[in-house]
């Protein structure tokens, strides 16, 4: 549907129209649902996860090694999904940068919302605020955006990795995008759990389909999302000065082969990682 997958990303299922009888809550209908699925045998594993504001049951499938996420009575998936849809039409390098940094943050755990980490919606909103923060610039200079996919992706890890300042912006992508200051929204969020101070160093991304929900409220191993992005931006810079150097020996030599000749990625994503391994057939 949103056409950001990868070879390891799961299957997100809404099941609608499920009667709530005696006004049962969502938790206990995903507990049951859950428990079904172990008595019929048809996933290698499964969980019921309760906490989490939309409480869902994650399997994954015995025959065809799928996982998937099962939420009840909850079709919110289906507007996140035009969502990224229209955001992919929109700027064609979301697709090809999302992707990457989806196979970027799984290698390192650090994909699953349900754990802390940057899930895809949220990843996908944070490409589409830097692109439209490039574009801004490119319109402001009069001059044609340059959709350079390695300068990108190197400008993104350096922004999300170092620069940004997540202790006072916040970031929405309503509108053409735009930063805000983060303050008013935490004096404003009835939430004391999870504002203040507690919230200060944490992404603050405003959810386009519904604005009053912060989608990084949930991300709290964001600390180790920006150090794994400097350290990427700081492996790919020095790949790139080593890849120069090597260039600049070895052109007027015709029998050996140039550094260059190799993915500078591979410094950043593992190849050989099951990640990027094909489903079981």
């Amino acid at each position: 549907m949103t056409k950001i997958l990868t070879p390891s990303s799961d299957i997100d299922l809404a099941v609608v129209d499920v009667p709530q009888f005696n006004n049962e809550d969502l938790s206990s209908l995903t507990i049951k649902l859950a428990n079904s699925i172990i008595m019929k045998n048809i996933a290698s594993y499964c969980e019921a996860i309760t906490n989490a504001k939309v409480p869902i049951v994650k399997i994954d499938h015995i025959r065809s090694g799928i996982s998937v996420d099962i939420c009840i009575n909850n079709d919110s998936g289906l507007q996140t999904g035009n969502t990224i849809k229209k955001l992919v039409n929109q700027f064609p390098p979301l697709r090809p940068l999302t992707i990457i940094l989806k196979i970027f943050l799984t290698q390192r755990r650090l994909n699953d919302t349900y754990s802390g980490g940057i899930g895809s919606f949220l990843l996908s909103c944070m490409v589409a605020s830097f692109l439209q923060m490039k574009a801004k610039t490119s319109q402001q200079l009069k001059i044609a955006p340059a959709w350079n996919l390695g300068a990108l992706l190197l400008e993104f890890f350096h922004l999300y990795g170092s620069s940004f300042n997540y202790y006072t912006v916040g970031i929405s992508i309503r509108g053409g995008g735009s930063y805000f200051p983060k303050r008013s929204r935490l004096e404003a969020d009835n939430n004391s759990k999870n504002s203040g101070a507690q919230r200060q160093n944490m992404l603050w991304m405003e959810n386009p389909d519904m604005p009053s929900l912060d989608m990084g409220r949930s991300s709290f191993l964001l600390p180790k999302v920006r150090r794994a992005f400097e350290h990427a931006h700081q492996c790919l810079v020095a790949a790139l000065c080593d890849s120069s150097h090597s260039h600049s020996d070895r052109k007027d030599s015709s029998h050996s082969q140039s550094s260059s000749d190799s993915s500078l990625l591979s410094f950043v994503i593992r190849a050989d990682d099951p990640s990027l391994a094909g489903r079981s057939k």
